[in-house]
Formats: C-alpha cells, sequence, structure tokens
C-alpha cells in the first residue's frame, strides 16, 4: 500500500473520528452544536492529522527500509564468514560443521585433497601464481562434483570433499575424475612458461557411524600414501 493511501486512511479515520463524537455529544438533551464547530471538527484532523500522519507512515518506511538493508547485510556478513575468500570454497570451520552434519544422515566418503609442490611453484613462479592456481584447482573441484556434494579449502594448498550417498567405487571415480580434470589445467606465463598443476587425493568412507574427523584423519594419512607414492594419484584409506 502507497504511502499517500495510508495518509489518507489516516486522515479519514482521525476527521471521522472526531465528527462521530461531536454527533454523539449532539444528540445529549440541551447540547448543541453549532455550525461552525462541525466545520472546526472537520478542518482540524486535516490540519493536525495530516502533517502528523505524513510524518510517522515516512518513519515507518525508513525504519523498515532500514532493517530490510540490516537484515540483508546480515545476511551478507554471514555468508562472508563461511567463505574462503580466495577460492569461494566454504572455509576450514563451515565445511567441518556442515560435514559434521550432513555426514551423520547420509553415508558416503571423505576426499582430502592436497595441490602437488605448492609451495615450489609459488617459489618458482611468484604468490600470484600460485594464488591463480587455487583459484583454477577451486573451480575444477566445484565444477566436477555434484550440487549436493560439499566443497571447501582447509587451508594453504589443501582442499576436502563431501561426497553423500555415494559406494566407495563412485568414490574413487570421482576422485579420479577430479585429479584428471585438474592435471589438465594449464597456466600460461608471460615468458612462455606453462605451470600445470597436480593433486594427490585420499579417499576415506563415511558411514555415519565413526565421527567426521575420524573420517578426515583416515583420508589425510591416504593422501599423504599418495604423496610418498610419487604423487599425482588417489589413494584409498585403510
Amino acid at each position: 500500500m502507497s504511502a499517500a493511501i495510508r495518509i489518507l486512511i489516516a486522515v479519514s479515520f482521525s476527521m471521522l473520528a472526531t465528527l462521530i463524537a461531536m454527533y454523539l455529544l449532539s444528540r445529549l438533551p440541551g447540547m448543541v452544536v453549532p455550525l461552525q464547530w462541525w466545520i472546526f471538527g472537520a478542518a482540524c484532523p486535516l490540519v493536525v492529522s495530516f502533517p502528523v500522519s505524513y510524518l510517522l507512515i515516512r518513519q515507518g518506511d525508513r525504519n523498515q527500509m532500514l532493517h530490510t538493508e540490516l537484515r540483508a547485510a546480515f545476511a551478507q556478513a554471514k555468508h562472508l564468514s563461511e567463505i574462503d575468500q580466495m577460492t569461494g570454497l566454504l572455509n576450514r570451520a563451515t565445511f567441518i560443521r556442515w560435514a559434521s552434519e550432513r555426514s551423520k544422515a547420509s553415508f558416503g566418503a571423505v576426499l582430502l585433497i592436497d595441490i602437488d609442490n605448492f609451495k615450489s611453484i609459488n617459489d618458482l613462479y611468484g604468490h600470484h601464481v600460485g594464488d591463480t592456481v587455487l583459484q583454477m584447482v577451486a573451480e575444477t573441484l566445484k565444477s566436477s562434483t555434484r550440487s549436493t556434494d560439499l566443497c571447501g579449502r582447509l587451508g594453504g594448498e589443501e582442499f576436502a570433499v563431501l561426497l553423500q550417498n555415494c559406494d566407495i567405487d563412485t568414490a574413487l571415480n570421482m576422485a579420479e575424475r577430479l585429479r584428471v580434470n585438474v592435471s589438465e589445467l594449464q597456466i600460461a606465463l608471460p615468458n612462455k612458461q606453462v605451470v600445470a598443476p597436480t593433486i594427490s587425493i585420499g579417499v576415506a568412507t563415511q558411514n555415519g557411524v565413526h565421527p567426521f574427523q575420524e573420517t578426515l584423519q583416515h583420508a589425510d594419512r591416504a593422501m599423504y600414501r599418495a604423496k610418498n607414492q610419487g604423487r599425482n594419484q588417489v589413494q584409498l584409506a585403510a
């Protein structure tokens, strides 16, 4: 409802209330309401109620707008607090919290992913190239997984994915697809060099019984086994 209509309703109500009160007084024995009182009773709400109603309605609209902006700002701040600003994935705390909750209600698998030789990439080509590698790997994780899966950056060059409602074969196939997709990435540098990152992945099953942190540790050990056995490969937790 527009402000003009609300002001008209408020002024009309005030005028009507005044006139009804005067009419009731005029019905009392011996009480006569002169014509000028009727005119004053009709004019007074217009003079008084209109500016008061206008100010109150404008203030109410402003309060509503501020409330809407505050809710939007709170939602934006909450979103930013849950997202890793470099990659756009869930940050460590949010990923672990959400994954812990979801893994209780469904079976699936956890993939722990680490970019191979990432320190060497930073040292040889600069941190701006390292940042590009992080962003491209994160985008590959998002585009290669399902909308129901969770992707997060745990810190540094380490990522994690929670695959929900899938068996171990599906999880291994997904991990291998991620590995291949990342291995196909190429970052061309101004000096005509090309950076081609690879990843090592540890896979651990999640059955909803064991704590998520325990499954994450199993995946972590499998990932380090992949590192020790030559990198750029997938290893299943024992």
